[in-house]
């Protein structure tokens, strides 16, 4: 995947987030962030509809003022010195059935991490059936991803729950009816989830 595709893939899953902050808390959500998301979403179909062109660039997207990124959605395409690709041919490389299916585990856990980054764990789960085609429950994907990816976006969480006056023993509530894994092994408690906002 060209890196121009990585990062309109990392851009886009953001302003989906931001989307999905707009619409679940819609008392927070400012004119600002709404239109940023309406303006990168016009910009998304006019930079599609050029890279549909034979004539188009290749090149990375980049934002084209000092404010944050999302601050307008303005975005400029920056044209590539040079040619990235080869014109030596490679071997091509064989791999057997446990090799795939260990780089498919390696793939499927880098992308699960970060999705983790950016979503709860149950988008995460509906993100990995639906894009990788990938069925599991929330202790597979805590075990996919490893304790130190879950505790940080239970961190986050937390954080956020914190901003909206959510508090411990109401996220613990929260978590037990989710199923979310609990990190002794036991029901989630209020004294756990503020351990998690230290």
């Amino acid at each position: 995947m060209a890196s121009s595709e990585i990062l309109k893939q990392i851009a886009q899953e953001a302003i989906d987030y931001l989307d999905h902050l707009n619409q679940q808390y819609p008392n927070l959500a400012s004119e600002t962030s709404i239109e940023a998301v309406e303006k990168w979403r016009r910009q998304v179909i006019e930079f599609d509809s050029n890279a549909n062109e034979n004539s188009a660039p290749s090149g990375t997207l980049e934002v084209t003022n000092d404010e944050p990124v999302g601050h307008d959605g303005s975005l400029e395409f920056i044209e590539e010195s040079g040619s990235n690709e080869t014109t030596k041919n490679e071997p091509d490389i064989v791999l057997d059935e446990s090799q795939q299916e260990s780089n498919k585990e390696i793939a499927l856990k880098e992308n699960a991490v970060e999705l983790l980054k950016t979503y709860d764990l149950e988008e995460v789960i509906d993100k990995m059936a639906s894009q990788y085609d990938c069925m599991m429950n929330s202790q597979q994907l805590v075990d996919l991803v490893g304790q130190s990816a879950y505790v940080e976006s239970l961190k986050r969480e937390v954080a956020v729950f914190a901003i909206n006056a959510v508090t411990y023993d109401q996220a613990a509530n929260l978590w037990n009816s989710l199923g979310r894994p609990s990190l002794n092994g036991d029901a989630w408690e209020g004294r756990e989830v503020s351990m998690l906002s230290q």
